[in-house]
């Protein structure tokens, strides 16, 4: 076995024993003449030997399999999450089990802790496995499939925490939290049937009962949202874009506000909201997704929007010059009446396809697809779609559906995370590896140079290096721009590209990325201060951000038009001594923690921990959702408690 890969399966505590008889790489059985546990048909008790030969692709060692143990390799898809099942690791792809590198590395019930999958509550404030969002809110989060460990009621949907789900039961004294809004006066030991309002009522908009625990402001017994009540949805998740902003509420329906020149809100004309009063709450009007259609993510770009439907499907609005839209066209879509809704056409991915994850960069767009691989379209003078020339796809008919080329990656197993911004594109890999193609100018692909990729043949594939972060050192999520960043597997941040306002937070406006011998263990750390590191990251185009391990918000690069949130135009970042311990987290407002971060070219938005959104920096058309065209953020009053919410829903 190789040195590594033993070290790492070692690190996790497992003991080789413990894996069992070994197995039979190409059948999936015990060998021949094994004669049970401890037993050899060497007839000594000895190990038993297999070579590389026996089972391509997969290291073996002598005597005991540290795979193959039925779960993973050759016997089961790459992707299996069952060695994180058997033995706290993930498969490699090469049908070894080794240590993971980041929530995305273990299953839907699991996340990445020490290293080790272990089970994940729901609410802890993380993206675990599979969630949606930076916590999911509960909205389609339930950690407690069969046989997992909760923690909470509010781990559970629908029912009781006993260390495992059990279904909730009205009148059992206990409330399920989002399922009930109550259950028991308190009155009795439990398990009376008189409840606080006289019946176990389940949550649902205009059942009359404030419902705190999913954020209802009021329910007055009625569906009606323009009376001011009936207030019952919540925000799941934000997104910014060039100069608009959407959430996603908690009844999947999404609601876009700012610039809308092209239709990008999806709301059948051309005027921005949230730039005048009375333009937002309930006087803010969904987007129509289709009859019966509610979104799972939302997802802003430049000048367009595409959201990811309950069925599996995609749709996207706004400007669509370039074919970023998907729709065989040049046209916008949701400027005028009568395009959205179901006259709105799905994105063809090509057979039997569904987008698993969206990204959308200024005239881009990029999916990752279900079953694996990435496909790209829109704009693609820089190669941002990775297909070895400068064609744009989607703006004519054939050109999308099975037409559409994948991303050749050069890989053995699909990327588990994508990142799109500006003119380029980035993969994350189950292992940690990062690859980036599209617009260069200032080193942004991280490969020591200011050459574009994927704009011409020869360039993609197994010829597209991988970005170098440091001696043993993975990505747990990479996101890019003008400038990139990497959470890396040791809780650091490492940025690089443009750096012209200290945006990569090193002290300096050097850029990195752009020369050789900048990259790997040459580029230093973002310092975030003592015992801090960060969870999330968002980029704009000179200013970035990043969502602390205790909630609160650090911003540094650009303070023109309040970017950052210092209460000053000055620039952090630039100059020795801003970052780290110097650099002051945002004014949220008092007690108030961030959920979700969401980072546009010029303004900033957070999801804070009441399920309430602010948002600062430029605020042209109504970016911001204040009803007004002030910029927030560059004055000493405008943040903490003196930054108004944006009125949701």
């Amino acid at each position: 076995m190789h040195p590594i890969r033993l070290s790492r399966f070692l690190a996790t505590g497992a003991s080789l024993v413990a894996l069992g008889a070994a197995v039979d790489c190409k059948s999936g059985f015990e060998p021949e003449g094994t004669g049970g546990a401890g037993a050899s048909s060497t007839g000594g008790g000895g190990p038993e030997c297999w070579t590389p030969a026996e089972c391509p692709g997969v290291d073996t060692i002598c005597g005991i399999r540290t795979c193959d143990d039925g779960v993973c390799g050759v016997n089961a898809a790459p992707a299996s999450t069952a060695c994180g099942q058997n033995g706290g690791t993930v498969c490699d792809g090469l049908g070894t089990c080794v240590e993971c590198v980041g929530n995305v590395d273990c299953g839907p019930t699991t996340e990445c802790s020490g290293h080790v999958c272990v089970p994940t509550p729901c609410f802890d404030g993380l993206q675990n496995g599979d969630e949606t969002d930076i916590d999911c809110g509960g909205a389609t989060c339930d950690p407690c499939a069969p046989g997992a460990v909760c923690l909470l009621p509010s781990d559970c949907a629908s029912a009781v925490c006993t260390g495992t789900c059990q279904a909730a039961i009205c009148g059992d004294g206990v409330v399920n939290d989002p399922a009930e809004e109550c259950d028991g006066d308190g009155a009795g030991t439990g398990g009376e049937t008189v409840t606080c309002d006289g019946d176990c009522t389940f949550v649902s908009c205009g059942d009359g009962h404030v419902n705190p625990l999913v954020n209802e402001a009021c329910d007055d017994g009625n569906t009606v949202t323009g009376d001011g009540c009936g207030q019952c949805q919540y925000i799941v998740a934000i997104t910014a874009g060039g100069a608009h902003s959407c959430v996603l509420l908690s009844n999947g329906h999404v609601k876009c506000w700012g610039d809308n020149a092209d239709g990008q809100l999806g709301l059948g004309d051309t005027a921005h909201r949230g730039d005048g009063a009375g333009e937002m709450g309930d006087a803010l009007p969904a987007v129509e997704l289709g009859a019966g259609r509610t979104a799972t993510a939302v997802v802003a770009g430049g000048q367009h929007t595409c959201a990811r439907l309950d069925d599996d499907t995609l749709k996207c609005w706004g400007r669509g010059d370039a074919g970023e839209l998907g729709l065989g066209g040049t046209g916008n879509q949701g400027d005028q009446p009568g395009q959205m809704g179901d006259i709105l056409a799905t994105v063809d991915l090509g057979t039997g396809l569904t987008a698993a994850a969206v990204v959308l960069g200024d005239y881009h767009s990029c999916a990752r697809i279900g079953t694996g691989g990435v496909k790209c379209w829109g704009n693609n003078i820089w190669g941002q779609l990775g297909l070895g020339d400068v064609e744009r796809r989607g703006d004519g008919l054939g050109e999308m559906g099975d037409s559409l080329p994948f991303v050749n990656l050069g890989a053995v197993v699909s990327p588990s995370q994508i990142s799109a911004r500006w003119d380029s594109t980035c993969v994350r890999f189950p292992a940690g590896t990062v690859k980036c193609w599209g617009s260069n100018p200032a080193g942004q692909l991280g490969l020591g140079d200011t050459n574009d990729r994927g704009d011409v043949p020869g360039e993609m594939g197994v010829n597209l290096p991988y970005v170098a972060l440091g001696t043993g050192r993975t990505a747990v999520s990479v996101v890019t721009g003008s400038h990139t960043c990497a959470l890396l597997d040791n809780a650091a941040l490492k940025c690089w590209g443009t750096n012209s306002n200290g945006e990569l937070g090193l002290g300096d406006v050097a850029r990195r990325g752009d020369g050789p011998g900048e990259m790997g263990d040459a580029l230093p750390y973002v310092s975030l201060g003592s015992a801090r590191s960060a969870v999330a990251v968002g980029l704009g185009q000179y200013h970035s951000c990043a969502l602390l391990d205790d909630a609160s918000v650090k911003c540094w690069g650009s303070g023109s038009t309040g970017l950052i949130g210092s209460g000053s135009t000055s620039n952090l970042g630039d100059q020795p001594g801003e970052m780290g311990d110097s650099l002051a987290p945002v004014a949220l407002g008092t007690g108030r923690t961030a959920l979700q971060l969401a980072v546009g070219p010029y303004h900033t938005c957070v999801l804070l921990d009441d399920r309430t959104v602010k948002c600062w920096g430029r605020n042209g058309s109504g970016r911001l959702g204040l009803g007004d065209t002030t910029d927030r953020g560059s004055g000493a009053s405008q943040m903490g408690d003196n930054l108004p919410t944006v009125l949701l829903p």
